[in-house]
């Protein structure tokens, strides 16, 4: 059995292993220090993710003088920077609101629920109501005068659903893309990666579809789409060609006949690119501390000045940066801040010994039965691939469930082939990515309290927006003018927060 990840407000979060630390506990230190740029004495970052980890990175190349990093596993990038697909998808421009639907998302989970038949997305009542169940009586008041869950972010999802928002929310997403590839070469050369053994090469994407229509398909997209970014559409022979050069078993069987190519994509072990940012980070002074919990940060007026440890102490932060993923949403319920995140779970499978895996020449997303994303992994000897899919509205929990794996291990028996063995060569992996309702990060300060900032909400897209979003915050806690992306975009003010 696995154990439910709750954060429990009766119980002062403990829960919640996350904890901030720093060396001086003297809060009339701190509140002389008031005046000064939050930041740049004493920076608390919570998070050892790749978000975590790229924020420290930009705030170390910004002047702030103390930086600690917290996380509640004994490692760097354990929660969802673990196993992901492990793409930079620069050419990123379609918002969750563009393809998710709610109404025919329940209606299918319904239907997988009662006949057992696959779907891409499987919605459960947990999602919904796991905040409220989770409290004491006393509670549920100030939590329903909080909109609380998934209830808050169906709110603002169907805000972003019109043509006009989905627009603007594309353009951002391209604007992020635009600025994602040069920062990961600039990183990369900083830090020193070993391209080979981290798995960062500019890998090529691919998207494969079986439409009714293929010329009314790439008319409607090219129509929507083309003032954003100009996708690269195929067909005929040209997708049949493309098809035959990706290395993937099991094509002709799903009858495709749209392909969209992504050649400025790249692919990057992220746990690795995570081990090397730690490492560098180590070298330049900042600490790391790990496996510790904490109850609640202390707030004073419209400052933060410290947290609570779950034994007992009370340590004071001179600014705090919550990169906590979903767990964010607990940590800052504690000071009435509500985040409008939706824990989506999604899996796994990593697969060694499996023949493709060296021919493969495309990270390629397949739209078939369970879709799936397909990704090359040549950092070690022999090659092995990534593939991941399904993705669930089902609380925040551990829970990894043995329809779901097996949905994806069909689709994965396709397209990487039969000759590897399911127990000895998988390695499966499930893991709660928190989605924000426009698909961007949210990365700034709240209305609330000056000194406490956030960069959380990347949802499916962690490793593609972690430095672009680690920058932005690193100049909004400067207080620049100009922003390597427009800041409106990533604002936690576009939820009220």
């Amino acid at each position: 059995m696995h154990r439910l990840l709750h954060a429990r407000w009766a119980r002062g979060f403990a829960a919640l292993s996350v904890a901030v630390v720093g060396l001086n506990t003297n809060k009339s230190a701190q509140t002389k220090q008031s005046d000064k740029p939050a930041g740049k004495e004493r920076c608390v970052v919570i998070g050892a993710g790749i978000v975590g980890l790229t924020t420290a990175y930009f705030l170390s190349l910004s002047g702030v003088r103390e930086i600690h990093v917290v996380d509640k596993h004994a490692e760097c990038s354990m929660g969802a920077s673990f196993q992901n697909g492990g793409v930079i998808n620069v050419e990123s421009i379609f918002p969750v609101n563009s393809y998710l639907k709610i109404g025919s998302t329940m209606r299918n989970s319904l239907m997988s629920t009662l006949t057992g038949s696959t779907t891409n997305t499987v919605i459960t009542w947990q999602a919904f109501f796991e905040q409220l169940l989770e409290q004491t009586r006393l509670e549920w008041i100030y939590m329903f005068a909080m909109t609380p869950g998934l209830l808050r972010w169906l709110y603002y999802f169907n805000l972003n659903q019109p043509e006009d928002m989905v627009k603007k929310n594309s353009l951002a997403m391209m604007q992020i893309g635009a600025s994602t590839g040069p920062l990961f070469e600039q990183v990369a050369k900083d830090v020193k990666l070993d391209r080979d053994n981290s798995n960062f090469s500019h890998t090529p994407g691919l998207c494969l579809f079986h439409v009714d229509d293929p010329a009314a398909f790439i008319k409607a997209r090219k129509e929507k789409y083309d003032n954003v970014h100009k996708k690269q559409y195929i067909s005929g022979e040209e997708l049949q060609a493309v098809m035959a050069e990706t290395g993937l078993a099991g094509l002709s069987e799903c009858a495709y006949n749209v392909g969209v190519v992504e050649p400025k994509n790249m692919t990057i072990n992220t746990r690795s690119f995570c081990k090397k940012l730690q490492d560098t980070l180590m070298t330049r002074g900042v600490k790391f501390h790990f496996c510790s919990t904490v109850d609640r940060i202390s707030v004073e007026d419209d400052r933060c000045t410290g947290v609570l440890l779950n034994d007992g102490r009370e340590v004071d932060a001179e600014s705090v940066v919550v990169c906590a993923g979903y767990e964010s949403i607990y940590l800052m319920h504690g000071i009435g801040v509500c985040l409008p995140l939706a824990p989506i779970k999604a899996y796994s499978l990593h697969i060694s010994n499996a023949k493709v895996a060296g021919q493969l020449q495309y990270a390629t997303h397949l739209e078939a039965g369970t879709a799936c994303l397909v990704t090359p992994y040549r950092d070690a000897v022999p090659a092995s691939v990534r593939v991941t899919g399904v993705r669930d509205l089902d609380g925040y929990n551990d829970i990894v469930r043995k329809e779901r794996v097996a949905a994806l291990m069909h689709s994965a028996r396709t397209f990487v082939g039969d000759d590897f063995d399911e127990f000895e060569d998988v390695k499966v992996w499930a893991g709660v990515m928190a989605v924000s309702p426009d698909d961007l990060p949210i990365v700034g300060t709240s209305k609330r309290y000056k000194n406490l900032y956030m960069n959380t909400g990347h949802g499916f897209r962690g490793t593609n927006y972690s430095l672009t979003s680690a920058k932005l915050l690193s100049e909004v806690m400067d207080g620049a003018d100009v922003t390597c992306i427009d800041k409106l975009a990533a604002t936690p003010e576009r939820f009220g927060i």
